[in-house]
């Protein structure tokens, strides 16, 4: 709870919420009792990627049945520097072993092409739905 304003603040970046299946801003009662529900369960990790204390983005896994669907965010000043791949690398096989899952996943718009190409980077398959 500690980064909850942090992690509220890069939510609501205009581009995170372009890049969004919801572009509707979050309230900050929301997104408080949103992280509660997250941290106070076992179905959930959320990673904050520093560098130097600096905070540059974050990488959340949501278990869901023998999977983990990742949500992951690089602050504004930090896109394009190979620090989403960075955050995945670091966290993936963790997350993987912590929540007890078999694979990880990541679901991203077809207009999100730094995504794409941060996942593709980080040795995931593209598919289409």
């Amino acid at each position: 709870m500690d980064d909850a304003v942090l992690l509220w603040e890069w939510a609501n970046d205009e581009v995170v919420r372009g890049n969004s299946f919801s572009a509707r801003p979050i309230s900050f009662p929301d997104h408080v009792d949103w992280l509660r529900h997250r941290l106070g369960g076992d179905r959930c990790l959320i990673y904050v990627l520093e560098k130097n204390g600096v905070p540059l983005g974050q990488v959340r896994y949501d278990k869901v049945q023998d999977t983990a669907e990742i949500d992951i965010s690089v602050a504004a000043g930090y896109r394009g520097h190979g620090y989403g791949q960075r955050a995945l690398t670091l966290t993936r096989i963790d997350a993987i072993k912590r929540l007890g899952v078999v694979s990880v996943t990541g679901t991203v718009l077809a207009s999100n092409i730094p995504s794409i190409a941060t996942f593709l980077k980080t040795d995931f398959e593209e598919s289409h739905a």
